[in-house]
């Protein structure tokens, strides 16, 4: 039917749409996103219609920034996500609508959403909900240390790292992620023994070669930044020119590439 038809493209889209904002592509994963959401309101299929909205959030909100469109796009999705009462779509929702806050410096109000969507990720039973969780308490950490709490962001990201381990072994480069935070919340906090154990930890668990390049220059580039904090200043430059190299290797990392670049010019 003409119905199904539609839902089908939805999903298609949907999934192009998800590929692209992944590949840093964000003009393109707009106007693909979009055509999902059109396809799926045109069809009712509620749940893609909520995803589709739950990417655009984030591609508008944290990387386009196309604010006002945000704050349209955001009043649907809270709407729809309580209509269709899903535990995991509504905790994705609230993680994005949280990072969009967060964007723009509303560190309060980001901390509000990404505080429920961890609530509501923990009701979801089994690995799948503790390590979305685990997710978005990285990000949650990150709004609490913007805000100046960051003695509670350290106690988040610690339970993130703590959460990751159990779902996925404590070798796993997926725990790279939140032990980085944790690295950068204690280097806020002046706590830089615990902050450079953190960030050889997550340079260690990203040097596997199927690690794509720009995450590793990321730890490296935190790990430099925590050395020069501690008077190491050769080690550091060392480090930041390595972290900067590695990250120049692909189209992702090249926004990371000229940040280190500039921070070393400051040097």
């Amino acid at each position: 039917s003409h119905v199904d038809h539609l839902a089908v493209r939805a999903e298609a889209y949907l999934l192009q749409g998800t590929i692209e904002e992944a590949s840093g592509d964000y003009d393109a994963a707009d106007r693909n996103l979009k055509e999902a959401l059109w396809h799926a309101e045109a069809s009712r299929h509620d749940e893609v219609a909520v995803d589709s909205l739950t990417h655009l959030v984030r591609v508008l909100g944290v990387h386009l920034r196309r604010d006002e469109e945000v704050e349209q796009l955001s009043l649907r999705l809270t709407a729809a996500v309580r209509r269709l009462g899903d535990r995991r779509r509504d905790a994705r929702a609230h993680h994005s609508l949280g990072l969009a806050a967060a964007a723009r410096g509303h560190h309060e109000a980001a901390i509000v959403r990404l505080e429920n969507a961890v609530e509501t990720a923990s009701k979801i039973g089994g690995s799948h909900g503790r390590l979305l969780g685990a997710e978005i308490m990285v990000d949650l950490g990150r709004s609490l240390a913007a805000a100046g709490r960051v003695g509670e962001a350290i106690e988040v990201q610690q339970k993130a790292v703590d959460a990751f381990e159990v779902s996925m072994g404590t070798n796993h480069p997926a725990v790279a992620t939140a032990t980085l935070a944790l690295c950068e919340s204690a280097a806020a906090l002046g706590e830089l023994g615990r902050a450079l154990r953190s960030c050889r930890r997550a340079l260690e668990l990203r040097a596997d070669p199927s690690v794509p390049s720009h995450l590793r220059a990321e730890a490296r580039f935190a790990q430099a930044r925590v050395l020069f904090a501690s008077k190491r200043s050769d080690g550091a430059l060392a480090e930041a020119r390595l972290a900067r190299d590695e990250a120049a290797t692909s189209a992702l990392g090249r926004p990371l590439s000229e940040k280190i670049g500039a921070w070393l010019r400051g040097r």
